[in-house]
């Protein structure tokens, strides 16, 4: 009695759109076309001549969903049994009720996971029945459009938009992939956010997400075993993503309905590229603060960035760079190498399994020349970083070139004269000469006070008179 009732209740509203079965509706091309939602009224019967025992109805549903067949029978004999059957559009069975002894009654039929697509329904009986019946779809989401089966028919989206789509519904064939692409707007963190809802009707459906680089590599994964049903969601992060092309693909074991978006948690600003090699070194200049992104990825990581800068003097170098560990991982490499203006390394500072966040490193590079300096900057990881130098100079310069006794620098009695020695480029200012004529005869007396600047206890500094 309580099915009857809730029967009526549903069938009610659509009594104004009824329908009535007309013959021959007996076999699947022969099916009476109805719409959703018509309250359709017909009788079977195994005892008349010719005996009419099969009624068949066509229909297309309005959309995807949850497929319900309302029906309700009187008539029959105690001894008499009631068949429903649904069919896809191929004619193969989805759905069926047996009711087995019995005269008169109500009952439904559900299938889940039905894409909007041609299906049958038929009505079979031992004995004489009268009946009655709708169907319904429950509906759940938005669907996602056109043939987005594949790489090549994935479909654009940007930053700023909520995706709506629905996976798994099944007409002949499951819909089981979803594809989706975008253009990351910016190097950074991806965050994907989705919701699901779980229309299956079975607690043991999976849903999964697939995100993949421009070139269709794999490069993150969500896997959501033995969802509940309703509603779910799941988050991915991919550190270190480089602004280019990403997919998202959305498959699943059963039906679902989703939304998903994405964002991009930018790194610090940008260096100039390309700057990958010495050729395409950028330039900086002392005291003057360079920022930029290393380790960031496409298909290839960015893994390095190459400066030049020409020293203002002769002195110590420091290198000073602040970094950022945005890869996710403390065991992210942050690396900074120093060459001379022939490319041989001359300085480096290594700092291995960097903690997320902030760190610092400098880099000292005692009695450099005034002259072309390279620096690289490298990780194993994604990193933004700031840097600058400066040059601590030495004391005032002798006239160059003065390396040979025919450069030689005249000097006089009694005045001093400055200079530098040891100071390199690529090669070494090794030797100063400098010449002078004796006022008178005498006792020759040669004073020097010298500045050990070369930050090593154990350089050595010599004086020849000739």
């Amino acid at each position: 009695m309580k099915h009857f009732l809730l029967l009526v209740a549903i069938l009610l509203p659509m009594l104004l759109r009824g329908q009535t079965e007309t013959e021959p509706n007996n076999t699947l091309p022969t099916a009476n076309l109805i719409q959703e939602g018509a309250l359709v009224t017909g009788s079977i019967s195994s005892t008349a001549i010719p005996a009419d025992v099969n009624d068949y109805f066509v229909s297309l549903p309005n959309d995807d969903g949850t497929l319900k067949v309302f029906f309700s029978f009187s008539g029959g004999l105690a001894d008499a049994d009631m068949f429903a059957y649904v069919y896809n559009k191929a004619g193969t069975q989805i759905g069926s009720k047996v009711l087995a002894n019995i005269a008169a009654g109500s009952d439904s039929i559900t299938v889940h996971c039905r894409e909007r697509d041609t299906m049958y329904i038929r009505f079979n009986c031992t004995g004489n029945y009268n009946y009655q019946f709708s169907y319904q779809i429950a509906s759940s989401g938005t669907n996602d459009v056109g043939q987005n089966d594949g790489f090549a028919g994935a479909i654009a989206f940007a930053q700023s938009d909520l995706v709506h789509g629905r996976i798994g519904y099944m007409s002949i064939s499951a819909d089981v992939n979803d594809y989706y692409f975008s253009v990351l707007p910016e190097d950074g963190t991806l965050r994907y956010y989705v919701q699901y809802e779980n229309t299956s009707g079975s607690t043991g459906a999976d849903f999964y997400s697939f995100i993949y680089n421009k070139n269709q590599t794999q490069i993150a994964s969500g896997a959501q075993a033995n969802q509940p049903l309703g509603l779910s969601h799941d988050t991915i992060t991919v550190y270190g993503r480089a602004a280019d092309t990403v997919f998202f693909r959305i498959t699943a074991s059963d039906c679902f309905s989703y939304t998903f978006r994405y964002e991009v948690l930018p790194a610090g600003p940008p260096d100039p590229e390309p700057n990958n090699t010495f050729a395409d070194a950028v330039a900086v200049t002392a005291n003057t603060p360079r920022t930029g992104r290393i380790g960031y990825t496409s298909v290839a990581a960015d893994a390095n960035d190459y400066f030049y800068t020409i020293l203002p003097d002769d002195g110590t170098l420091r290198y000073y760079v602040q970094y950022d560990n945005t890869s996710g991982s403390t065991g992210a490499d942050f690396l900074s190498f120093i060459y001379n203006k022939n490319q041989a390394q001359i300085g480096i500072g290594a700092q291995a399994n960097q903690p997320l966040g902030l760190s610092a490193d400098t880099i000292t590079v005692y009695g450099l020349a005034a002259d072309t300096v390279f620096f690289r900057i490298n990780a194993s990881g994604s990193f933004s970083y700031s840097f600058q130098y400066e040059v601590l100079p030495a004391g005032p310069s002798d006239p160059e070139p003065n390396n040979t006794f025919a450069d030689a620098v005249a000097v006089t009695a009694n005045t001093p004269r400055t200079g530098r020695i040891g100071y390199t480029s690529v090669a070494s200012d090794a030797n100063d000469y400098f010449y002078s004529v004796l006022p008178d005869d005498g006792t020759l007396r040669y004073y020097v006070q010298y500045d050990n600047t070369s930050g090593s206890a154990g350089a050595d500094f010599y004086t020849f008179i000739y």
